[in-house]
């Protein structure tokens, strides 16, 4: 298993972490056996897009931080008439929080409450 796929599922399972919390949950399981495992750490969430900086010096996984979050998406390039409505990434991360960025073979839908046209 990858640092990455070790330190994304420490945030994924114990919520907003510090780069010394990471370390010691790390250390306690002998996931990683480096020279450096607190830099290895810093590299894994420097080259994650799910990892971010909550502030305080904590890092989050985002998609499942941003559970209970709302999120306006512009109407710009809907196509009411067949139920389409092209939303960004951050809308496919709200509506799809388990789901690995890139892996998708469908595109997400969403549809306006109500509307019957789309499954």
């Amino acid at each position: 298993m990858s640092a990455q796929t070790i330190v994304r599922e420490l945030l994924r399972e114990n919520g907003p972490l510090t780069i010394d919390q990471l370390l010691t949950l790390v250390m306690e399981q002998g996931t990683i056996t480096t020279k450096n495992p607190k830099q290895t750490i810093r590299n894994a969430l420097q080259n994650d897009e799910a990892a971010l900086s909550g502030g305080e010096k904590e890092y989050v996984y985002f998609p499942g931080f941003i559970k209970g979050a709302r999120l306006r998406v512009p109407m710009r390039g809907a196509v009411p008439d067949k139920g389409l409505l092209p939303i960004g990434p951050e809308a496919s991360a709200l509506l799809w929080p388990a789901s690995e960025h890139g892996t998708r073979d469908d595109k997400p839908t969403i549809a306006l409450e109500g509307d019957r046209s789309c499954p």
